[in-house]
């Protein structure tokens, strides 16, 4: 996995990247107070099949021709709009879950011991 930073005039941005030719490409962007860490176990368990970039939604210039872009919690109605008519899916995190599950992963989320975790 390519890990760099994304040099911008509104700073650097830290992403890790993993491109699977002509396979679709999951974005996983992280909330508040976690980092790129938070998705490891997700994305070791979807590399195979999908081009992988953990990072921000300013990444959508990296736009391939499809994207799966992940949440753990869920989406806004905002997001839903914008994602209309574009080569664009929003995956929630019980979407996510069912994923992750197909792919032999079971996995939770559990917010509070992602906390605990991160802050050992």
């Amino acid at each position: 996995m390519k890990k760099a930073f994304y040099k911008s005039e509104y700073g650097d941005i830290y992403y890790e990247l993993s491109l699977a030719d002509e396979k679709p490409m999951i974005i996983f962007i992280h909330g508040v107070g976690m980092d790129h860490h938070t998705f490891e176990m997700q994305v070791e368990a979807v590399k195979s099949d999908y081009s992988v970039l953990v990072g921000y939604v300013s990444f959508f210039v990296l736009m391939p021709a499809w994207i799966l872009l992940v949440t753990t919690a869920d989406y806004g109605q905002d997001a839903y709009e914008f994602a209309k008519g574009k080569q664009l899916t929003l995956l929630n995190g019980s979407n996510l879950l069912h994923l992750l599950e197909k792919h032999g992963n079971n996995t939770k989320i559990d917010l509070k011991e992602a906390e605990k975790i991160l802050k050992s």
